[in-house]
């Protein structure tokens, strides 16, 4: 049985059917989750989820992190201190959000400060992956005619809901940008407002700029020829262009909006990000639109998925073989998913294992509370990503603190430390493989050759494996059977140096002028390696080269 045969609903439906109306996902999408889910289960199982915490890792005494961090970079935190403080604490890829207000120019302003900072002496040869966020089509409220810009809506109250922008909203009815909003729901079907504060916040706080406080949760009562009548569930503050969420439902808006496109154009191209992070992608056309879109001028662009609604899940296993990576966005998700069918940490589990089996990036986004200590649901969500097989936590909010975004990142370093730790690697790396032959039949001669190499370097306690090559693949693969010891890369190639060190779990990348000469670049990865503190005299490594020469192990 293959994952494309469990995948956790099936998706096959006609062109008539649920996909061309729209109708609500709890009962469309969902309808077949809890059939699905017991397959889905049986072959998760199978796998054994890819990893085994009986045991320490044997490979795991370097005391280095292997699991990358991802930071959001934004107006309180893309100035040179603030960049400069998440550098030393451990940020391996900067993140810069599209979906923002900002223009181009404060955007560039802060890829230069990162730059400039990257130019000290102290980060010199560091090498950070740029990525950046597409805004997507977002949902929002309308206007509101109130001076504060803001609602209070109480539960059990009607409100009439006119999918037309330009309806000035009131506590009777309110507009909404989604033209199809009627059509894509039916009566007993859920939105979710993001709420702008309490239902019980002071009259004064209106006029203040208020933290998100979760959302307003609306039932369907109603589809009118024009509008539709919903009933408020719980109380709350909604604000002027709040985002609403349409749960399960499958939304008839396109990947890339207008303003995706002039950002992918005039921004993402010109300024050599590495990765672009694509918002609500649906299958995997949706991510070879985006590879048209980039064009001739940016093939180098890693396009990576963003997983945040119930048909993006339903399509993973589609999607990660389209996609050169997948971000599992857990509070997007646990707005979309239906408890009574799916959970979010058997869904994590099952994508993981999923991006797993075709070697892809697999980040997981988190939230983290500033605080001195860290809140036991982060901690047991941290390491339960490492666990499942991620080779990245994503920080979804910005760290703007001075002093708690260095305890913050001191914090999820440890405790990545501490779940690296039981994760045993050969059982990890046999099951892999057993899974990569079971899906695939026959492995490529690369990933062969990527294979062995992890094998050896199991066998023998290698200290490392240097990957030479120009080929981001090449490292990927390598970095798919999970080493107990860390990959460097030697590479001429500076977009291949970025994506690897930001991307790939335990691997890190040495830029050089050329790959001309077969002992003195691997001795360039080696003398990087005593720098970074990877290896000790005395010890081997492995050196893989995807040409005619192989495997070799060398002293160190």
């Amino acid at each position: 049985m293959s994952f494309e045969q469990t995948s956790l609903v099936a998706t096959k439906q006609d062109d008539g059917g649920n996909r061309g109306n729209g109708k609500q996902g709890s009962q469309q999408i969902g309808s077949k989750a809890a059939a699905g889910l017991s397959l889905a289960m049986r072959e998760l199982e199978s796998y054994d989820a890819l990893s085994s915490t009986s045991e320490p890792a044997s490979g795991s005494a370097t005391g280095q992190r292997r699991t990358k961090i991802a930071c959001k970079v934004g107006p309180t935190n893309w100035d040179v201190t603030a960049i400069t403080d998440l550098l030393t604490m451990g940020m391996d890829t900067a993140c810069l959000d599209l979906s923002s207000h900002h223009e181009h120019d404060e955007l560039l302003n802060a890829l230069e400060n990162l730059r400039e900072v990257l130019r000290e002496p102290r980060f010199k040869g560091r090498h950070i992956t740029l990525m950046c966020e597409t805004k997507g089509p977002v949902i929002t409220v309308g206007e509101i005619g109130t001076p504060s810009k803001r609602l209070r809506l109480m539960r059990g109250q009607t409100l009439e809901i006119v999918p037309q922008s330009g309806v000035v909203g009131n506590l009777e009815r309110i507009g909404c940008n989604y033209a199809a909003l009627g059509s894509s729901l039916e009566p007993g079907g859920k939105i979710f407002v993001s709420a702008a504060g309490d239902v019980n916040a002071p009259s004064h706080e209106f006029n203040e700029a208020l933290a998100a406080g979760g959302v307003v949760a609306l039932t369907v009562l109603e589809i009118l020829p024009t509008s539709i009548t919903v009933r408020v569930d719980n109380g709350g503050v909604i604000s002027q262009f709040a985002r609403m969420r349409l749960p399960g439902c499958a939304v008839d808006l396109p990947t890339l909006t207008t303003k995706d496109t002039f950002d992918i154009e005039q921004f993402v191209v010109p300024q050599t990000i590495d990765c672009l992070a694509l918002s609500f992608v649906r299958d995997a056309s949706c991510v070879r639109q985006a590879r048209e879109q980039l064009g001739e001028d940016g093939p180098f662009v890693k396009v990576i998925a963003k997983i945040e609604t119930q048909e993006a899940v339903d399509n993973f296993w589609d999607i990660i073989r389209e996609a050169d990576g997948a971000i599992l966005c857990r509070r997007s998700l646990s707005l979309e998913l239906s408890h009574r069918h799916t959970h979010l940490a058997f869904v994590q589990k099952l994508l993981s294992t999923q991006a797993r089996v075709v070697g892809k990036p697999f980040w997981v986004s988190t939230d983290v509370s500033e605080s001195i200590v860290p809140h036991r649901a982060e901690s047991t969500d941290v390491a339960n990503m490492i666990l499942d097989g991620a080779d990245a936590m994503f920080v979804a909010n910005e760290l703007s603190d001075d002093y708690y975004r260095s305890v913050i990142m001191k914090n999820l370093v440890e405790t990545t430390l501490g779940a690296e730790a039981l994760v045993d690697p050969r059982e990890t790396f046999n099951r892999l493989r057993a899974a990569a032959i079971k899906e695939f039949g026959v492995l490529s001669t690369d990933e062969s050759l990527a294979c062995a190499a992890v094998q050896c370097s199991l066998d023998i306690g290698a200290q490392a494996v240097i990957v030479i090559s120009d080929d981001f693949d090449h490292a990927r693969l390598i970095v798919k059977y999970r080493p107990a010891c860390h990959i460097i890369a030697v590479t001429a190639n500076d977009w291949a140096a970025r994506q690897i060190s930001g991307c790939l779990r335990g691997a890190c990348s040495v830029l050089v002028e050329s790959l001309e000469g077969a002992d003195a670049i691997a001795f360039e990865g080696i003398n990087f390696g005593h720098k970074s503190g990877l290896l000790k005299e005395g010890g081997s490594v492995i050196c893989a080269r995807f040409d005619n020469s192989g495997l070799q192990v060398m002293d160190c």
